[in-house]
């Protein structure tokens, strides 16, 4: 979780590393919950750790989904000149 964290704070011009950074946080606390559901001999964990799998796979694809949509418009992927989206 802390090489996401740092990830982010780095680097934030590009877009699609933001967005992997946030998978890798994402990851972590997923093994995070099934590691301490191990411990514990408890099912809740491996539960909790479905639900944040999917709801990380459906982030990535609409995040992936405006990035490209977002490049066929502007060529350029950078989160400087995000400000131009207003709707």
């Amino acid at each position: 979780m802390l090489l996401g964290g740092i990830g982010l704070f780095i680097n934030q011009n590009n877009i699609l590393i933001v967005l992997m950074c946030l998978e890798l946080m994402l990851f972590s606390i997923n093994l995070q919950f099934i590691y301490i559901s191990l411990i514990l001999n408890e099912m809740q964990g491996f539960i909790v750790a479905l639900v944040i799998l999917a709801l990380a796979a459906t982030e990535a694809a609409i995040g992936l989904g405006i990035v490209i949509i977002y490049y066929r418009v502007r060529q350029n992927i950078s989160i400087n000149n995000l400000f131009l989206l207003k709707g």
